[in-house]
């Protein structure tokens, strides 16, 4: 099998911790190689071509279209993923795009219409579907062990720390939705993956003239029921996700991709569940392991990309999945509201006839 070409676009934090390593890996199984980079940075590209050595540098997407690729990663910053995917799928390249999908539900279907239009694969970049937990919660949800689904509350944040190579993501003219796109995305694209169609009630967020660090999204659905979800990049909230049924509840960590709790109602125990995988085959006993890690779930997400590339797959995310989070993120501005907040929020009984400590 000869690995697929492939080009980078965009060689930031995401690119470096995660993508590096997976594809350097999938090389040695022949399943993709890297034939070129693309970044504005020069010094940027000559410290990526290192990893990547048979790899061409160019600091712009057109030079592409007289290349021998097969496919392309867009992980630049999310103002730019509409404009290069939609281009280089023109070029009759399949893109992985990575989230989010796009600054907005218009951007969105236009890169629908593209990958349809030149008949070429678009997939998503919201890895956490490829999760163990999140698909073990998946199967749990729809066989009701616990009884049907009743709320859910999900909380995710802390101080920002991601390793970031640029400021991008605090700008408001390169990531317009600030926490909303960055972790949001992530939340909602699995609302809609374990709960189907929501509604945005509410939506509330601190950006004034700016990005937002914080926000407040309350949901609802068809079948009555309701959900919560607070988010945060400035506060040491806990990252925990519980969706209560009616026999129980599954307590789900974020930043734990094979572990999950299972909590029967009315016990005082949980089951500290860790996701395992059989790896037998017709003709051998069972083999249970410890299933994917949170990075070789990023390196799975590669994996079916490049097997629906070659026709042996589906696409787990393609454009239609990954736009039903973007079209939650249009609800959620279209509801727009200022958080309440201790130095804007003076109506409480305390604080009439007195300034804000904080102005």
């Amino acid at each position: 099998m000869k690995p697929l070409k492939i080009a980078i676009v965009g060689c930031g934090a995401i690119t470096e911790n995660f993508y590096i390593p997976a594809l350097k890996a999938l090389k040695k199984d022949s399943i993709f190689q890297v034939n070129a980079l693309v970044d504005p940075c020069l010094d940027t590209l000559k410290t990526f071509k290192a990893h990547f050595p048979e790899a061409h540098c160019y600091t712009h997407i057109e030079v592409l279209d007289n290349q021998d690729l097969d496919a392309a990663i867009v992980a630049s910053p999310v103002k730019y993923h509409a404009e290069q995917t939609i281009a280089l799928l023109n070029q009759g390249l399949h893109v992985l795009c990575e989230k989010p999908m796009a600054n907005s539900l218009e951007e969105a279907q236009a890169m629908l219409n593209a990958s349809q239009k030149n008949s070429r694969l678009l997939a998503i970049g919201l890895f956490r579907r490829f999760f163990p937990a999140v698909q073990s919660i998946k199967a749990l949800l729809k066989a009701e062990t616990f009884g049907t689904v009743e709320s859910f509350s999900f909380t995710e944040g802390g101080l920002f720390a991601w390793p970031i190579k640029s400021d991008s993501i605090f700008k408001k003219e390169t990531n317009p939705g600030g926490i909303l796109s960055d972790i949001g995305v992530h939340v909602l694209d699995l609302v809609s993956f374990w709960f189907k169609e929501g509604r945005i009630v509410s939506y509330q967020d601190d950006a004034m003239g700016g990005i937002s660090t914080n926000c407040f999204i309350k949901l609802e659905f068809p079948q009555g029921l309701k959900g919560n979800v607070r988010l945060s990049w400035d506060s040491p909230v806990e990252n925990k996700y519980i969706i209560h049924c009616e026999k129980g509840s599954l307590i789900w960590e974020p930043g734990k991709a094979n572990e999950l709790l299972l909590k029967p109602k009315d016990s005082p125990y949980a089951l500290d569940a860790t996701t395992l995988v059989n790896l037998a085959t017709y003709d051998t006993q069972d083999q249970w392991v410890t299933a994917p890690n949170m990075g070789k779930s990023f390196t799975q997400q590669l994996i079916n990309f490049g097997s629906a590339i070659r026709g042996d797959t589906v696409l787990h995310i393609p454009a239609e999945e990954g736009i039903k989070s973007i079209e939650l993120i249009d609800s959620c501005y279209k509801n727009h509201t200022l958080l309440a907040q201790n130095w804007t929020n003076l109506a409480n009984k305390e604080e009439k006839g007195r300034s804000s400590p904080y102005l």
